[in-house]
């Protein structure tokens, strides 16, 4: 992608987390009233996009949970390829 449009802040920014699309996140309940939560297949890059929106890359951190913590990868399916 940043082939294609180039330096991106905010491509920097997805790029510098390990498993963007995991589903796992954390954040205070205070600042759910100021993200919109999208409900559909888009959750993930849609709660780190409302986060750069709304307070900016500073704000957000990635913390490792575990010495050792294997995400669960699975290889693609023939339908998948």
């Amino acid at each position: 992608m940043k082939k294609v449009i180039g330096d991106r802040d905010y491509i920097d920014y997805l790029r510098a987390f390990r498993y963007p699309l995991s589903g796992e996140f954390a954040m205070r309940t205070a600042t759910l009233p100021d993200l919109r939560i999208p409900s559909d297949w888009g959750l993930e890059i849609g709660v780190l996009s409302e986060a750069w929106r709304n307070m900016g890359p500073n704000a957000v951190c990635q913390v490792e949970i575990a010495d050792r913590y294997d995400h669960k990868h699975q290889d693609l399916s023939a339908e998948d390829a």
